[in-house]
């Protein structure tokens, strides 16, 4: 079974790596917001003559969304993909400067991903296989403390991560758009070989 999860589908994105992860995955998770469950599902659901199509209504800038999106993960996991999409991050830059807005952003943007990636390379660990792609945090949109020290946390934190995983059969990616369907298919095959081996 070749699972992936994508964790922002509100913009375009999102759904490009849903498109594109269709053909090669037997399973998409994708996370989303309860107001764009109306604009976004019509669309994701034509893909569901490719893929098992599961929607996740949370809320990653919340402590009750991430624990929603860990157990989904460990309830219909193990990932071979997981895909760290925060486009949604606008919506917090687009709020009135306030603490808020910039703990909101800084929750989505680390706290989310910490959830996300820690729920997810445990079974890829397990697996021995595995794919974290992680897109670009607003670069260039945003010059705030908030959103400069997130990005630096963020970068610092995958390249960490790719060397502690190494070892382990996953491999860490920053994309801004998806591969092409031949790469993709050929880390779902290296998935399949290694989940099947002894």
């Amino acid at each position: 079974m070749i699972t992936a999860l994508i964790s922002d589908v509100s913009g375009d994105q999102g759904l490009s790596w849903c498109e594109a992860l269709a053909s090669v995955c037997d399973r998409i998770i994708v996370i989303v917001l309860g107001p764009e469950v109306g604009t976004r599902l019509p669309e994701l659901k034509k893909l569901e003559a490719q893929a098992e199509l599961i929607s996740v209504d949370a809320d990653l800038a919340t402590v009750e969304g991430q624990a929603r999106v860990a157990d989904c993960i460990r309830q219909m996991g193990p990932l071979t993909f997981l895909v760290h999409n925060p486009s949604r991050s606008s919506l917090f830059t687009d709020q009135p400067p306030g603490l808020d807005s910039e703990l909101g952003f800084i929750r989505f943007q680390i706290d989310g991903l910490l959830t996300l990636v820690r729920a997810a390379t445990a079974g890829m660990q397990e697996r021995g296989v595995g794919y974290v792609v992680v897109g670009p945090l607003l670069d260039g949109v945003d010059r705030a403390p908030h959103v400069a020290g997130s990005r630096a946390f963020v970068e610092a934190y995958l390249d960490s991560l790719s060397t502690m995983v190494a070892d382990s059969g996953i491999g860490i990616v920053s994309a801004a758009a998806p591969m092409p369907s031949a790469e993709l298919a050929r880390w779902a095959d290296t998935a399949k070989r290694r989940a099947s081996a002894p």
